[in-house]
């Protein structure tokens, strides 16, 4: 029988790799950017430059923590899950305009949903929306993952979690 700090180990491992399906996700709508010098830390975005212009949730659902930051030139990812593994999402910050959706109201800023099925009966879920220049997308791979956990979180969980970023209010500057 597999020891805690091994069952934690494989659990990190798991939701780095369902991290990485969700990147993909949000990228594959940047796909002129460079990623050449990507840089990511477990825990504080402090390290990040111009943090303190960019808009951090207040609100996530229940046990979920951020547990990565990675950043580029112009380009942000925060990486939320919970212990299990099993609630899972991306935060992405960038430059790139938004895409063509479902409208949705997030406080004073209408955003747009996107989603697309998979083939293992989940679906890929985004809210975008912009403020202060910058595009922010909520991003997770819905229920049936491949191979992993089935991700709990729910389109309404996104929501709130978008709403939380939409309604603080931060000076613009420049990447």
């Amino acid at each position: 029988m597999a020891k805690p700090p091994q069952l934690a180990a494989v659990a990190l491992a798991l939701v780095l790799v369902l991290s990485a399906a969700v990147h993909g996700i949000v990228r594959g709508v940047q796909s002129n950017a460079d990623y050449s010098h990507t840089v990511c830390h477990r825990g504080s975005t402090q390290w990040i430059p111009g943090i303190g212009t960019i808009s951090l949730p207040s609100r996530v659902p229940d046990g979920v923590d951020r547990v990565m930051a990675c950043y580029s030139t112009g380009l942000l990812d925060l990486i939320y899950t919970n212990e299990r593994g099993d609630k899972v999402f991306i935060i992405n910050v960038s430059n790139f305009p938004s895409d063509d959706g479902t409208p949705v109201q997030l406080g004073g800023l209408v955003g747009q949903v996107v989603e697309h099925p998979n083939s293992k009966g989940g679906s890929s879920y985004l809210i975008q929306f912009e403020k202060a220049g910058r595009t922010y997308s909520v991003a997770a791979t819905l229920d049936k993952n491949y191979g992993l956990p089935d991700n709990t979180v729910t389109p309404d969980e996104l929501k709130a979690v978008a709403l939380s970023i939409a309604e603080q209010e931060r000076p613009a500057a420049a990447w």
